[in-house]
């Protein structure tokens, strides 16, 4: 078995079978590069004093840093609305660009096209944890059929040197 098609395969159940330590884990993996970021630009103030940037972007990032750390899941729930949020400006763009259509066959195709972001994009605002518990599930179906499917591909291998000269 090749080492990439086991790592897709046990990445894709932990995020069927436990999406949320994956999401506060990507989630504490930034706030802690947040507060690298402001540990540096705090040596950088205490080297050069004058740069009195430093010391604000220091503070500033120490605290978001921080509360990224703090409360994981209000930042993980956060990244699914803004998505929706801009799916919601996307099917509005959609449904108003259908009136230039009105008359022709693209009309009923830009009306539903407007109307299923429009629905996507609001059932993600109101409901965005569950809705990257969802998302992160798919992904890890998708990442166990694809570690598989290579995996059975690379046992079902042809071994024959004319086969295999036809399919490179």
């Amino acid at each position: 078995m090749n080492k990439n098609n086991l790592f897709y395969i046990i990445m894709g159940l932990i995020l069927l079978i436990i999406p949320e330590l994956f999401s506060n884990f990507v989630i504490y993996a930034i706030g802690a590069f947040i507060l690298i970021y402001a540990l540096i630009n705090a040596i950088s103030y205490m080297k050069n004093k004058d740069l009195t940037a430093n010391l604000t972007l220091a503070i500033i990032t120490g605290i978001i840093g921080l509360v990224v750390i703090i409360v994981p899941e209000k930042i993980a729930s956060i990244i699914p609305l803004v998505i929706g949020i801009f799916i919601v400006f996307v099917g509005i763009s959609k449904l108003s660009e259908a009136g230039f259509y009105k008359g022709t066959n693209f009309y009923t195709y830009k009306m539903v096209e407007g109307l299923l972001n429009l629905l996507v994009g609001l059932i993600i605002c109101f409901n965005p944890f569950k809705t990257l518990t969802l998302l992160l599930r798919i992904v890890g179906v998708i990442l166990i059929i694809t570690g598989s499917s290579d995996t059975a591909l690379n046992i079902k291998k042809p071994t024959n040197k004319k086969v295999v000269k036809k399919i490179k």
